[in-house]
Order: C-alpha cells, then structure tokens, then sequence
C-alpha cells in the first residue's frame, strides 16, 4: 500500500534517549554499511530547464483564504515528468521527493532551488518511504523494500548502503541508529543502520501495511492486517497487545500516550501503551480516510455520516460534520483544515460547520511540516512543488 507520508504532528514523537545514547557511539565510517562517499547511481546536481509546459496550479486567492501565502515553486524533476509520486516528506531545511521509477530529488528548503537528484535503483524497485538520519542530521535514509541508501542531504552523495534481513513493508522509523520497519510477512523488524545487522523481530499474525507509530516513551505500536495490536519496547519486547476485528486501510496516529486506529471494522478505536483498550466508537461504514488527533480530539470522515470530532479521553462525539469527507491534516487562524477530494474545506472546531470549501485542482499532495499554522508543501500531479507559508 503506497501512501504519501504522514502529517509529521502525528508522529512527532521524542526517541528514547538511552536507545539514542548507545547507539549513537557507533560511527558510520568505522562500521559493517559504510562506503566511500560517492555520488548515487545516477546522480546529478544540474537543475532541470524550466519549460513554459510546467505550470504549477497556484489559486493565490484560494490560499489566501486558508490563510497561506506563495513563497517558491520548485522543480525537482525535468520537464514533461508525468510519474507517479511515491515520497514526499519535509526535512525542515529541505525536501525531498521520489517518484515510482525511483527518480529522487532534494529541494533546498529556502528557495525551492534543486540541490541534487539521483536514480537510486532500477524503475522496478519498490521504495517504502524516507527519514532524516536521527543521529547525523547531514544525512537521510532513503528505503527500498531490501535496502537503505544514507545519502548527504548537501550533494546527495551516497555515503552507505544498508542491506535489510527481511523486506521491508512500511516507512522507516528511526530511532538513533536502528530503522524500525513492519513486513510483509507480519514481522516487526528493527535494523541497526550502521552495522547494517537485524537488531530484534517480533512475529504477529498478518501483514503490516501500517506504518509503526513511536510513542512519547519510545515504545513501539503496530498493527497488522489480521487485527494484531501489538505494542513493543526498543528491545523488541512486548508490553502489551490486543485486537480490532478487521485490517485498516490507513495508519494509526498517537497523542503520546494512546494509539487510535481506524478500522476497516467499521470501528475506531483507542488504546493504551500496556494494549488495554480505552474505547470503541461503531460506524456505519469501513473507514479509509487517514485519522487524525489534536489537543484531546479524535477526527475521523465516515462515509455517510461525515467528519467526527471524538473526545480523545472516551470516544465521546463532539460534533458531526455532515458531507464533509476527508483528513484533517492543519489547524491555521483557528480554524480546521480538511483535505477533501477536490481541494479543502476550512472548519471551525468548536462545531464543525463549514466556513469555508476550497478547491485545488491539479494538486496530488499536500505535506505539512506541523498541525498548528505550519509551512504546508503542496506537490502538483506533474511532480511541481510549492511551499506555502502562514501569513
């Protein structure tokens, strides 16, 4: 299941710090995955020629509106580029985007100028996801479903390839140096970077499709595809676990202390870190829209009913916005921003009515840096990207 990356306020959560501490001893240049700085296959740092061709679709009247002004379009990708964009994700001082033939590029965050691209592998490679180095920040690792490209964020420079054990099925999770993943045969697998070894596994009972969702103390919550709530500590250690009655089509999100999970059990559902269940809400359909949580509230679309706003501490339903259907994915000016089929509509959290719709056509992706009046990426379905700031 290939999914855009996550809103990062849904996981931004703190590593463990003693996890942190040991491994982060283990230097890159003196261990099993290093290499030779090098350029990656294919690399090259000359930007692509911007054509007239190349439009990308801003409404500045419509941002406006939602409360964001332009501030650069870039172009990571040479004219004409109609693949499908697989990654897109936020590194704060750049951004970095892969398309499906494993074309990747990195803009600087600042100007939009494109600081390099690299063709990682062949255009049959199946990549999972990419994270920033949580030990060498001048660094991010780019994954495959069998291997880990660390690359120089600088130059894009491939400073060491990591071989997986197992293959892999979801987005990295870095905590120090070690990658946790989800798989295809329903293993949790953690896989130290800089030996380029398998730390620990844990077997549940179907495939991850999800990705794995750190909590505030560190500890690690799955689910997998036959309904196995499973919560881990860095050790691969199991602290708790449960079961939903179905697969999920999206990924759980976590306030820190609790995994709330949307299922295709036409149920939403809470958890505690020790895998107690907190609460159940019953819906009337499966549920496929990426929740979302925020300052104690649950959101969720459910198909016929709208979007639901939860009292995160019982389940409780605040308000119901009929025939709104979407993912919260920001909270700009006081206001809730909804990404819906043909663009956004802006509510208000006190009782979910409708301020305002806007539409965005010709827009794939959107990626906020953060849920509370954060830089919003905007990527267009011919791989353009545009970064929107608050105003």
């Amino acid at each position: 299941m290939t999914r855009p990356a996550a809103p990062s306020f849904t996981r931004s959560l703190a590593a463990a710090a003693g996890l942190c501490l040991s491994l982060a001893c283990a230097t890159l240049a003196g261990c099993a995955a290093s290499a030779p700085s090098k350029p990656a296959a294919g690399s090259d740092t000359q930007t692509p020629a911007r054509s007239s061709t190349i439009d990308f679709p801003v409404d500045h009247a419509a941002w406006s509106t939602l409360g964001y002004r332009l501030d650069w379009v870039g172009f990571p990708f040479k004219a004409g580029h109609n693949v499908p964009i697989v990654t897109a994700v936020s590194l704060g001082d750049s951004f970095v985007i892969q398309d499906r033939t494993s074309e990747t590029a990195l803009l600087d965050g600042s100007t939009g100028e494109r600081r390099w691209g690299a063709s990682l592998a062949n255009p049959l490679t199946k990549f999972v996801g990419a994270a920033r180095d949580t030990v060498d920040a001048s660094r991010v690792l780019v994954s495959s479903e069998s291997e880990g490209y660390l690359l120089d964020i600088a130059t894009g420079s491939l400073v060491a390839k990591t071989k997986y054990e197992r293959v892999v099925n979801t987005r990295p999770q870095l905590v120090g140096r070690v990658a946790i993943f989800g798989t295809s045969t329903g293993e949790v697998v953690s896989h130290v970077v800089s030996q380029s070894v398998k730390g620990w596994g844990f077997q549940t009972g179907g495939s991850i499709e999800a990705d794995p969702v750190l909590l505030a103390d560190g500890d690690i919550g799955v689910v997998s595809q036959a309904g196995d709530i499973i919560f881990l500590n860095q050790r691969g250690q199991v602290i708790g676990r449960n079961r939903i009655l179905g697969p999920v089509a999206m990924d759980p999100v976590t306030d820190g202390e609790s995994l709330y999970i949307g299922g295709q059990d036409q149920s939403i559902w809470a958890f505690a870190s020790n895998g107690a269940l907190r609460w159940r809400h019953r819906t009337s359909s499966p549920l496929s829209a990426q929740i979302a949580v925020r300052s104690g509230v649950v959101y969720c679309s459910v198909p016929g009913e709208g979007l639901l706003a939860m009292n995160a501490a019982d389940g409780a339903v605040t308000w119901k916005a009929a025939g709104v259907s979407g993912s919260v994915i920001a909270f700009r000016n006081g206001r809730l921003l909804v990404r819906t089929a043909s663009g956004i509509d802006m509510l208000d959290p006190a009782n979910g009515s409708v301020v305002n719709s806007v539409p965005l056509p010709g827009i794939s992706m959107l990626v906020p840096e953060a849920m509370d009046d954060g830089v919003i990426y905007a990527v267009s379905t011919r791989g353009t990207v545009a970064k929107l700031l608050p105003r």
